[in-house]
């Protein structure tokens, strides 16, 4: 029961601490909340819109070229491009884009410093490696 009242009063001590900091925020930067709101449209919406297109389209693509009679060299191209696309939209979308979206609705960004940002040394390297990739395959 006692690290339960401990584990209220921090985040109580959280939530207080949040709330001043972005008051702060706004009142020594009046623009910020503007800022705030085009990254929200910007990489929010629009990056999550885009990255739900892509992977269906290169879903549809990878359909297509996967095919027996489209199994050329160019064709494995295709496939290999479609695929480090693939992996680099699903990644973006999941947990760059999520994060404005997910602030631009709530206002907090908990839940991204608790879970997500542990894992972004490793994302982000799965996310450098299939852009990477990606790029070489197009000049190839």
């Amino acid at each position: 029961m006692n690290s339960t009242l401990k584990l209220n009063n921090i985040t109580q001590t959280l939530n207080v601490a949040i709330k001043t900091t972005l008051f702060d925020k706004y009142t020594e930067y009046p623009d910020a909340y503007d800022i705030e709101r085009v990254w929200y449209y910007l990489v929010g919406v629009a990056g999550t819109v885009v990255g739900a297109m892509g992977v269906v389209f290169n879903g549809l693509s990878l359909g297509v070229w996967t095919s027996s009679e489209m199994r050329t060299n160019s064709g494995l191209y295709m496939i290999m491009l479609a695929v480090y696309d693939m992996t680099f939209l699903l990644l973006n979308t999941t947990f760059v884009s999520a994060e404005y979206f997910y602030f631009g609705l709530t206002g907090s960004s908990k839940w991204f410093n608790v879970y997500v940002r542990p894992s972004m040394p490793v994302v982000d390297s799965v996310m450098n490696v299939a852009l990477t990739c990606s790029v070489y395959t197009t000049i190839a």
